[in-house]
């Protein structure tokens, strides 16, 4: 696997992750998990980047 491969794939799968939390209705545990995501994105890209 290409590293970067790994990179694309760990935010979406975390996206996921929240989604799947959410049909659960653990809004609170995909609210976390989103925030996370979030701010890892923001220290991975920027906060200028559109992905963040």
């Amino acid at each position: 696997m290409i590293e970067g491969d790994a990179s694309c794939i760990a935010p979406a799968l975390r996206r996921g992750i929240a989604m799947l939390l959410l049909a659960e209705r653990d809004v609170e545990q995909a609210e976390a998990e989103l925030v996370s995501l979030h701010e890892g994105l923001l220290v991975l890209y920027g906060p200028d980047r559109r992905k963040s």
